[in-house]
């Protein structure tokens, strides 16, 4: 018996040396060619502010770190990201040494790898799947052909990859860049997940956020009328909190955020006074953030200093078999009943003060649906009876109109910064007659949130909200990049004669364009 239980002990403790992530050294170092001095950046997370920036000079450079797992990362010259518009050249943080030669004229396409085993294979597949991107896109292919090439990639192609890179990370580099692409259904996904077998592969931080993601979307994870999924992640003590038993006769809201992101940060402070005008009817709110960094974390939390149940998902140091993030928002923010039903999800905070006022306080709901529709002298909905779908129909609103338009979303700081200049730009607009159109670009946005914006900013003209169809018509028939913000002139005959037009901030220059687009 004695003898059974040792065994047992050294067993136990085998397989606990062998689930505990150990950190490793890793070397980045290399040439540039085209370029003396420099700084050239690469990330340990896919976090905004984790980048770490290398120092070249006469045409060299070298860095030593450490990382908890092999990391997917990419190369980009410092000045490039600052402008916005970069080429990155990719690579993968691996045990040992990451020898490249990098090319100024083009990161991307000219540089090469000199040494280290993943980043070589990476760099190998990656070349092959842009020619797949290459055929799908040429532009010289009917539709026919291209679903058929779409229909190769999954058979014949990127299926094979994965199969042949297995049991390397390059596997699951493959599965992490194209599982949310058009490429798979759900079944296919989970094929290609169970290629990989290696166990360590499995229990990486990259797999597990994959799988995490499939199952949720196999099961339509906290979709509404569903029971809420059971989670435990770690408070700023440490102390591990359990979803199910905080949760008991509660009704609870539950959003993700992010203390390395501003406009998260932004939204999340809306709460404020939600919080504060329902915490004593029951209701609680739990505020996740994913992150790679606990330190920032803290910090955050210290500087917002939010007085509801604080939750962090470290990327690569979970003990957990799933990414949670990508289970319980698998249907947006969301909120959960007294029994445990999800009864709304997707939610702004706008909406949740609605649906919380109407629960709680039914009179005042009715005058708040009342006030909401109230709006601004000069401020017209184009689609509050019916959805625009297509670039052709929003031309037959402005019938013999010249018309200037703003595309925006709500989180856009650059889109926003740019409605400081709007006084200037609705005189000359007015004076000329052209009309201005603001085209919201969000995701599901609902009215309560877009109407707030409208009248915070005290957005004068016309407004609508861009569905995936009247999207799909805008970039087809305009040109239009998705880069936000962007402005478009469009002529009386409702032709599109800037799709690229100054922003209200260059006004002497956007005024002069317009007058000359519109006379010519």
């Amino acid at each position: 018996m004695r003898n059974t239980f040792i065994i047992l002990s050294i067993i136990i403790g085998f397989l606990s040396c062998n689930t505990e992530r150990t950190s490793f050294d890793f070397t980045i170092k290399g040439t540039v060619i085209g370029q003396d001095s420099g700084v050239i950046v690469y990330t340990l997370s896919p976090r905004v502010g984790d980048e770490i920036k290398i120092p070249f000079k006469n045409g060299r450079f070298e860095y030593h770190g450490k990382a908890k797992e092999e990391i997917f990362s990419s190369l980009i010259f410092y000045n490039d990201l600052l402008k916005g518009a970069w080429e990155s050249f990719h690579i993968i943080i691996e045990p040992g040494i990451i020898e490249v030669e990098l090319n100024r004229d083009s990161i991307y396409e000219k540089s090469r790898v000199l040494q280290g085993k993943s980043t070589l294979k990476l760099l190998k597949v990656n070349k092959i799947t842009d020619k797949y991107y290459d055929s799908i896109n040429n532009g010289k292919n009917s539709k026919a052909e291209k679903d058929s090439l779409k229909k190769m990639v999954y058979s014949d192609s990127i299926a094979n990859l994965i199969e042949k890179n297995k049991d390397n990370i390059v596997g699951v580099y493959l599965i992490n860049r194209f599982f949310d692409s058009q490429f798979f259904n759900l079944t296919q996904k989970g094929d290609l997940l169970k290629k990989i077998t290696d166990y360590k592969l499995r229990n990486s931080f990259y797999f597990k956020k994959q799988y995490s993601k499939y199952i949720a979307q196999r099961d339509d994870y906290n979709k509404t009328g569903t029971r809420a999924i059971d989670f435990h992640l770690q408070d700023s003590s440490g102390k591990t909190i359990i979803f199910s038993e905080i949760a008991k006769n509660k009704m609870i809201y539950i959003e993700e955020s992010g203390s390395w992101c501003g406009n998260q940060t932004r939204e999340t402070l809306k709460l404020d006074t939600i919080y504060k005008r329902f915490k004593d009817k029951d209701f609680k709110i739990i505020t996740v953030v994913p992150e790679y960094r606990i330190d920032r974390w803290k910090r955050w939390l210290s500087s917002e200093k939010y007085p509801w149940i604080n939750l962090v998902e470290l990327d690569f140091d979970s003990k957990s078999d799933v990414v949670y993030c990508e289970q319980i928002f698998n249907n947006g923010d969301y909120l959960v009943d007294e029994t445990g039903i999800v009864i709304a999800n997707n939610l702004t905070p706008e909406k949740l003060y609605g649906i919380l006022l109407k629960k709680y306080e039914p009179e005042e709901y009715v005058k708040y649906k009342g006030n909401m529709w109230n709006l601004p002298k000069n401020v017209f909905l184009l689609d509050k009876e019916m959805p625009i779908n297509s670039f052709e129909e929003l031309v037959t609103k402005f019938s013999g109109k010249a018309f200037f338009i703003d595309c925006y979303a709500t989180w856009c700081s650059p889109c926003i910064k740019e409605f400081k200049y709007k006084d200037e730009l609705v005189a000359y607009l007015t004076k000329h007659n052209i009309k201005l159109v603001y085209i919201s670009f969000d995701s599901n946005l609902n009215d309560a949130k877009w109407l707030n914006f409208i009248k915070k900013y005290n957005l004068t003209g016309y407004h609508m909200r861009a569905n995936q169809e009247f999207i799909d018509s805008f970039r087809q028939k305009t040109g239009f990049g998705s880069q936000l913000p962007s402005y478009l002139i469009i002529n009386k005959d409702g032709e599109v004669v800037e799709n690229n037009a100054f922003r209200p901030s260059n006004k002497e220059a956007l005024f002069k364009q317009l007058e000359s687009k519109l006379n010519e």
